[in-house]
């Protein structure tokens, strides 16, 4: 399983975990230069800042299964329609909930490191 996670110095993180053909990733508004480019400060960032993508055989397209929202009290997790029982096997998913639960522990401690008081 390949994992790249990074912080960047105002502390807004990025990261990208890619296991078989999924990847939970942030989100990706802007391409430049072939190049990933994050705008921050938009309303879709701070909303909903990781998504859960399925890529093709050839990891050259994907669709989003699922994504987590921020909220007040923290980040929900919300699949696309019936997406997890269409497009993921039983199979997958046993690989997919651990790393669902782990992006949900970070994602947690992300916002209780940056909510306000």
């Amino acid at each position: 399983m390949e994992q790249e996670q990074t912080f960047s110095q105002d502390g807004v993180f990025d990261f990208h975990w890619r296991f078989g053909c999924f990847e939970i990733a942030t989100v990706r508004e802007k391409y430049t230069n072939d190049r990933f480019r994050y705008d921050n400060d938009s309303a879709i960032r701070r909303a909903i800042p990781v998504e859960l993508v399925k890529w093709d055989e050839g990891h050259h397209n994907c669709y989003v299964v699922a994504w987590w929202i921020r909220d007040d009290e923290g980040y929900e997790l919300h699949f696309v329609g019936g997406r997890p029982f269409r497009d993921i096997s039983p199979e997958e998913m046993a690989m997919i909930w651990p790393q669902l639960q782990a992006a949900q522990t970070m994602l947690d401690a992300y916002f209780d490191a940056t909510k306000i008081l």
